[in-house]
């Protein structure tokens, strides 16, 4: 029997995050910012344990342990305060100048509540060969909702 044919894969490397971009699933405006330069992904899944029937220390039949991935906690790492983000992420009000671009003041929603919008979070990765960007790789979260900061 003939061995198959094994080829060699090239990897791109991705480097942390070059723009983060937010659409609310409501409709509403989205907003991008590039000052976000790590974004942790942690999956999030439940265990459910394998059954074993044992008679007289011998196994006579056995269901295995299955996990079921449940979506994925996103943490971004970033020293920039982006006031338009916080509406979204956990609700409140934000009020602008008359301009339209500058934000005023902002209202958190009551301790406790979580009153952001559900939205779709898009991770551009700067794809690098070398020391030069080659391109963009785009990674896509959907159902994604805040967590009220404290």
């Amino acid at each position: 029997m003939a061995s198959p044919n094994i080829k060699k894969m090239e990897g791109a490397s991705l480097i942390d995050c070059a723009m983060i971009v937010v659409e609310p699933d409501d409709g509403s405006d989205g907003i991008a910012f590039t000052s976000a330069s790590k974004l942790g992904v942690e999956m999030q899944s439940e265990n459910k344990d394998g059954v074993k029937n044992t008679i007289k220390g011998e196994v006579k039949a056995q269901k295995p342990e299955t996990v079921t991935h449940t979506g994925h906690t996103l943490t971004l790492t970033d020293t920039t305060m982006i006031m338009e983000f916080l509406p979204i992420l956990q609700g409140g009000e934000l009020t602008m100048d008359e301009d339209g671009i500058t934000p005023v003041k902002y209202v958190p929603p009551l301790s406790g509540k979580n009153e952001g919008k559900t939205f779709k979070l898009k991770a551009y990765t700067a794809i690098m060969n070398g020391s030069g960007t080659i391109g963009y790789g785009c990674t896509t979260y959907y159902g994604c909702k805040g967590t009220p900061v404290v």
